[in-house]
């Protein structure tokens, strides 16, 4: 799954999809498969669209080695974020009182529409999967996330409340492992 690399393409209202080996598949953006399936991402209930045609679900098929194909999220129906903000001091404890605002409603993303780690935190893991004589080395961005973060202390994220970048501000909704399943 880690060589499909999806690319946008808006002012062509495209969505191209590459991986080694393989010609380019590219999908309308605007193009809504009809038949909706129901499915479970992290462990949430939900439904989406499915790409039945020969040329999408052969396309990732050949590319994964298993029968497959491609799943759209419904526009329409959305699912609830937990709104939950769990964020901790630096010595573990639980701040008195945290507002985190509203609910939200996300698509296939795991609990936010944006995943951060940062750099110090991946540096950290790999120190101890060293001197565990693990064999593995991690890449921040196989936590699949929007923002790398560098500089601070590891696990520093974990108790921000907000993040402040380009004019933005984000606040932080819940501490939670990457979904696996």
């Amino acid at each position: 799954m880690c060589k499909i690399q999806p690319t946008l393409d808006v002012r062509n209202n495209m969505m191209h999809i590459d991986a080694p080996g393989m010609q380019r598949l590219s999908i309308p953006l605007d193009y809504y498969p009809e038949e909706e399936i129901d499915l479970k991402v992290c462990g949430d209930k939900g439904q989406g669209l499915l790409y039945k045609e020969d040329n999408i679900a052969g396309w990732f098929s050949e590319v994964l080695g298993a029968q497959c194909t491609l799943v759209r999220k419904c526009p329409t129906k959305l699912r609830r974020t937990h709104n939950r903000c769990i964020p901790k001091q630096m010595d573990g404890s639980q701040p008195e009182e945290v507002h985190c605002g509203g609910d939200s409603r996300i698509a296939f993303a795991n609990e936010a529409q944006f995943l951060l780690v940062s750099e110090a935190s991946v540096d950290d893991l790999n120190t101890k999967l060293a001197e565990r004589q693990a064999g593995l080395q991690v890449d921040a961005r196989r936590f699949r996330p929007n923002f790398i973060v560098k500089g601070g202390i590891p696990f520093q994220e974990d108790v921000w409340i907000r993040i402040h970048a380009q004019g933005q501000i984000f606040s932080v909704r819940i501490l939670r492992p990457v979904c696996m399943d």
